[in-house]
């Protein structure tokens, strides 16, 4: 399964019965931009989880058919054992477009360069601002700590690219 299974397969456990629709959401709600909460994603994660055995679909209800996923024994297994496994993979660098565009800025001018780490630290910055706000918010509204503390975590990730950037400014530039 894929991290993208799993992560399905954990808001169903966690917060479940669940429509797609509700997984969508949660999805579009996330501080993370490579969840997608696109029907081509999602959907074809739900159908491997029901398929494999490790949620379960329930009969569809109302006029639109929609249907409710819980967890299986089988997966209640199996999202146990992801949330027990740190690898090497899981601890690696996360992508980053601006890691990647790093390695070519010499192809560009000096101001071009200026202007691309300036635009990508106020990008960074406004990113900030928007996860210390939803973090705020969650822990506000009386989340739980498991609710509000991976915003935390983006927050840390955040101003170390917001540190970075002033390094690669005074070195690149």
């Amino acid at each position: 399964m894929t991290e993208l299974d799993h992560t399905v397969l954990a808001l169903i456990a966690r917060d479940g019965p669940l429509s797609a629709y509700d997984v969508r959401k949660d999805f579009a709600a996330s501080l993370t931009p490579s969840w997608s909460s696109s029907t081509g994603s999602i959907y074809p994660s739900i159908r491997r989880l029901v398929e494999g055995g490790f949620a379960r679909a329930s009969a569809p209800q109302g006029a639109r058919g929609k249907q409710k996923l819980t967890i299986t024994r089988a997966g209640r297994a199996s999202l146990t054992e992801w949330l027990r496994t740190a690898t090497a993979l899981t601890a690696a660098p996360t992508p980053d477009p601006i890691r990647t565009r790093v390695h070519f800025l010499r192809l560009l001018s000096k101001s071009a360069r200026v202007k691309f780490l300036s635009d990508a630290r106020e990008s960074t910055e406004a990113a900030l601002a928007e996860a210390e706000a939803r973090t705020a918010q969650r822990k506000a509204a009386g989340a739980a700590k498991e609710g509000y503390l991976p915003g935390v975590g983006v927050e840390y990730e955040l101003r170390a690219r917001r540190d970075w950037l002033k390094l690669l400014a005074r070195e690149l530039t």
